[in-house]
């Protein structure tokens, strides 16, 4: 009995072992080399930082049966790492996998992938990201001035990119990606519309912030599309928050987006902020997914004016009066 306490505590201080991450001050690129050892990659793993334990690492290898599915390649690791994650990445073969989630502006994004070591300089990202350099390659840029940023065009997904990849290379994946995942199937859609694909993918970008769910997003959509038709503001937080963190950009990614007070409402001084202006912003306030995109599309026809999300649950309403109504009863 006391033999098997000491087994089942062995092997609860291995696994929390095993599962307790190895913090990293910076991005780590690791190499394996074809023909290399189990011995020699755990040494190489310990000296980079990335386990504390090789014979823990060798013993989770051995106990999964994955000693022989390792894959030579170059892996980055970010953040920190368990030596269950390292174990999981070094034998899937997917090399520097990175997720660009919806609803990311390309200040975001290029923060997000100088901080994993994608890229070395957030700024050359940035001013890469024009139309001007792709304009001329992708057809849905037609509408787009040299100047404009491709904001909205960066399609959100997971990619492969090498370790200190140009930022060039990048955004003509992530445009070849639009290419393929959107306009290839979408175009003829596109063209039924009496909106550019900028103005589409703009008022795609404000229901990207404005809501998670797939089916509301449809009737955001269509109330959206209601308020511009009768000449009425939009009216979207999203755009103020952009326009705010446009004025004064925050110094972590993670920091986008935040809270805006009442006064903002009013001060925030700026072509994006449709509490002041009328119609669509002048484009997009961040990178749509397909979902967004397809509730512009084909939204969902209603009679409504208004919506609000407390705690996440929307409220639709037809009147003003309605409107406020609901206000009052939800947001006590």
């Amino acid at each position: 009995m006391i033999l098997l306490i000491l087994l089942t505590s062995l092997v609860g201080f291995l696994y929390y072992q095993i599962k307790t991450p190895q913090v990293l001050a910076k991005a780590v690129t690791f190499e394996i080399k074809k023909g290399e050892a189990v011995d020699e990659i755990s040494k190489n793993l310990k000296n980079a930082g990335l386990i504390e334990s090789v014979v823990l690492f060798k013993v989770w290898l051995v106990f999964i049966n994955k000693a022989s599915e390792i894959q030579a390649g170059r892996y980055t690791f970010s953040d920190s790492v368990t030596i269950s994650q390292v174990v999981e990445i070094i034998t899937s073969g997917v090399q520097n996998q990175i997720t660009l989630w919806e609803g990311m502006r390309i200040e975001e994004m290029a923060d997000f992938l100088e901080e994993k070591g994608t890229i070395d300089h957030a700024a050359n990202f940035i001013k890469q990201a024009k139309a001007k350099n792709y304009k001329n390659e992708f057809s849905f840029l037609a509408d787009l001035a040299a100047s404009d940023s491709l904001e909205g065009f960066l399609f959100p997904d997971t990619y492969e990119f090498e370790v200190e990849s140009s930022a060039s290379e990048i955004i003509e994946a992530m445009l070849k990606n639009f290419e393929t995942k959107v306009w290839q199937e979408l175009a003829a859609d596109f063209k039924k519309q009496d909106k550019t694909p900028k103005d589409i993918i703009t008022l795609a970008s404000i229901i990207e912030r404005e809501v998670p769910q797939e089916d509301a997003k449809k009737v955001v959509a269509g109330i959206y599309q209601n308020r511009l038709s009768q000449g009425m503001k939009l009216e979207a937080d999203p755009t103020v928050q952009y326009a705010k963190d446009t004025e004064s950009s925050p110094e972590n990614y993670k920091d986008f987006w935040g809270k805006i007070s009442l006064a903002d409402y009013r001060s925030i001084i700026s072509p994006y902020n449709t509490y002041l202006a009328s119609g669509l912003p002048p484009g997009p306030i961040c990178n749509p997914g397909l979902d967004s995109i397809k509730a512009v599309l084909y939204p969902e026809k209603t009679d409504y004016l208004y919506f609000f999300t407390p705690d996440g649950e929307i409220h639709y309403s037809r009147t003003g009066e309605e409107h406020e109504e609901k206000k009052e009863k939800y947001l006590k």
